[in-house]
Formats: C-alpha cells, sequence, structure tokens
C-alpha cells in the first residue's frame, strides 16, 4: 500500500497545521471558493500554487503566477511543473513553509489531520473540520456557520462587515438550506455559530462583535 502523504505547515499563521493530500488536485492560496489549501498571510496571493497528483501516484508542483514566488528546497518554483517528494520543502512569499510528509512520519507527533496546539480554534479545511482546544466540534458546522468562521479566521483579526458576509451567504445560498438575506438572519446565523463553538470552549468569545461595522475573529493564544 502507497504511503499516504501529508501537507504540513512548519512556519505561518497556521503553524502545526496539516492535510492528507488524498484526491488528483489540491491548490493552495487566500480564496476559499478555489484552493483546497486556505492561508491566511496577506502576502499569500489568491491562488499562490498548486499540486497535482499524476496517474503513477507521483506528486507535482508548480506556482501559479503568485505575487511574491514560491521556492523548492531554496530554489525558484516556475509555472512549470516539479515533482514533489516526501521532505521536500515549500516556501510561499517568502512567509509560510509547507513540508510534505508521510503519516508515518507524523505518526510520532500526532494523529493524522488533529491540530497540534492544545489551546484555541483549528480549521481543518480538508475536511471542513473545526478544532477547538484539541478536541474537534461535532456535529460539524453546517455550510453556511463554517463559510462565515473560515472568512473571519481568514482576515487574522480585522473586522468583515455585515455585507459582506451577506454577500457570501447569497453566493452559497443554492448549495445551503439556510436562507440568510437580511441581517436579522445573519445575526442569528452568528449567534448560532457561538453557541457552537462555546460548545468546547465557553469561557472564550471567539467572534467579537464590533458595533457599527460587523465581526472579527480572535483566537486563543496558540
Amino acid at each position: 500500500m502507497a504511503a499516504v502523504e501529508m501537507l504540513v505547515v512548519k512556519s505561518g499563521q497556521l503553524a502545526g497545521q496539516r492535510w492528507v493530500l488524498e484526491g488528483e488536485r489540491w491548490a493552495i492560496g487566500r480564496d476559499p471558493s478555489y484552493c483546497a489549501i486556505v492561508l491566511p498571510e496577506p502576502e499569500i496571493s489568491r491562488r499562490h500554487v498548486e499540486i497535482v497528483r499524476a496517474e503513477d501516484g507521483s506528486l507535482w508542483v508548480s506556482d501559479l503566477g503568485s505575487r511574491n514566488g514560491t521556492w523548492l528546497n531554496g530554489r525558484p518554483l516556475s509555472q512549470t511543473r516539479q515533482p514533489l517528494r516526501p521532505g521536500d520543502e515549500l516556501l510561499l512569499a517568502g512567509k509560510v513553509a509547507l513540508v510534505l510528509m508521510t503519516a508515518d512520519e507524523t505518526a510520532s507527533l500526532q494523529r493524522p489531520n488533529a491540530p497540534p496546539s492544545p489551546l484555541g480554534l483549528v480549521i481543518e479545511h480538508a475536511r471542513r473540520s473545526v478544532w477547538i482546544n484539541g478536541k474537534e466540534l461535532h456535529p460539524p458546522l453546517s455550510v453556511q456557520q463554517y463559510q462565515v468562521l473560515q472568512l473571519l479566521v481568514s482576515r487574522n483579526g480585522s473586522v468583515v462587515s455585515r455585507d459582506e458576509l451577506l454577500d457570501e451567504m447569497d453566493r452559497l445560498s443554492e448549495h445551503s438550506p439556510e436562507d440568510v438575506h437580511s441581517l436579522q438572519a445573519l445575526n442569528a446565523l452568528i449567534h448560532r455559530l457561538r453557541e457552537r463553538l462555546a460548545e468546547l470552549d465557553p469561557d472564550h468569545d471567539y467572534i467579537v462583535t464590533v458595533r457599527g461595522h460587523g465581526f472579527r475573529f480572535v483566537n486563543r493564544s496558540l
């Protein structure tokens, strides 16, 4: 049986986060509507880099024309695909280091997909799951609850306006049974999301209301 590959964040805001590379293609960047792996740093392009799996099972990586560049093992990565092997390191925008590892190599650290930090909230984008203080939130968030949380987290503490959140919810409305087309409905969704997060951490408010502006995400110190 072939080894299961994982992409592990070595440095950056999501240091310690990991994704199992299941499937054939993974885009990496800040755009949650396009990328399977979303990184919050502003230096990262919306569509920064892409990993694909060839028919023979090998992995290949290429830059997607990113603004601040990508390096593979210290060498600049172009838009021409290069082989990606366990132990290889990708450096995105000189800011976020990602290392390709196998599940066996990470087993001694922690079981696959579990966030390493004992405190705070971590989103595992590959499975659309939320971890708080080392525990996974069950049942999972609804589609729109997850999308609101992901948008807030991606802004790194900056305020997200109610109008922007409503626009995002409208974009998702055809894929979700939840109807969020008014400020009242949005506030109700935020209230439900806060209740869900409080199930695992009732002593910390992860979503803060900024009166007259919107909402922002405040994590525990990781």
